[in-house]
């Protein structure tokens, strides 16, 4: 008799090869960590994010980046979606408490008090806050002209005339013996 569907010979326990594969696509970090985001957000870094030049290497061209998600959007829109969604609502309150550091780390083991992290006052931005590349933005404003003058336009695109019909004529031996 054979074995019956679903179980497996002998004591043998079955691997899962794709642990590695896994853990290098499905859940590799995308965005800053919460310390990289919070040295960001210090003055003079943050005023070079929210007035960067145009850049074409990067996602819309570097002009939409939400600061405290540390992340590139393609155009305005999708950086307004993003401001309302759950997962920049959630690192706006990581953000609100101090980053751990070295210092915390050590109390926590033992050698000191601890002290509860002091509460800080993240202001939500919007997506107006950043000032975008006017060459950038004069270039989006005239694709857009473009588009709109296309869409308004009344003359119809010319078409070119065939000197052939479109379909093959296909003779069948039905119609040949009728005409026969």
């Amino acid at each position: 008799m054979g074995h019956i569907t679903g179980r497996r010979k002998g004591n043998k326990k079955k691997i899962n090869r794709n642990l590695g594969k896994r853990w290098k696509t499905k859940y590799w970090r995308t965005t800053k960590d919460i310390d990289q985001i919070d040295d960001d957000l210090a003055p003079h870094k943050a005023y070079e994010y929210l007035n960067q030049k145009a850049d074409p290497e990067k996602p819309g061209d570097g002009q939409n980046y939400c600061l405290l998600c540390g992340t590139y959007f393609i155009n305005k829109e999708t950086l307004v979606i993003h401001l309302r969604t759950k997962n920049h609502k959630k690192r706006v309150r990581e953000l609100q408490l101090e980053p751990h550091s070295q210092e915390e780390a050590d109390r926590a083991a033992g050698m000191g008090n601890f002290i509860m992290p002091e509460e800080r006052i993240v202001r939500d931005l919007t997506a107006d806050d950043q000032v975008r590349d006017a060459d950038y933005v004069a270039e989006k404003d005239e694709e857009i002209m473009k588009e709109i003058s296309k869409s308004m336009s009344t003359a119809e695109p010319k078409r070119k005339k065939r000197k052939h019909s479109m379909f093959i004529e296909v003779k069948s031996k039905a119609s040949a013996t009728n005409k026969g």
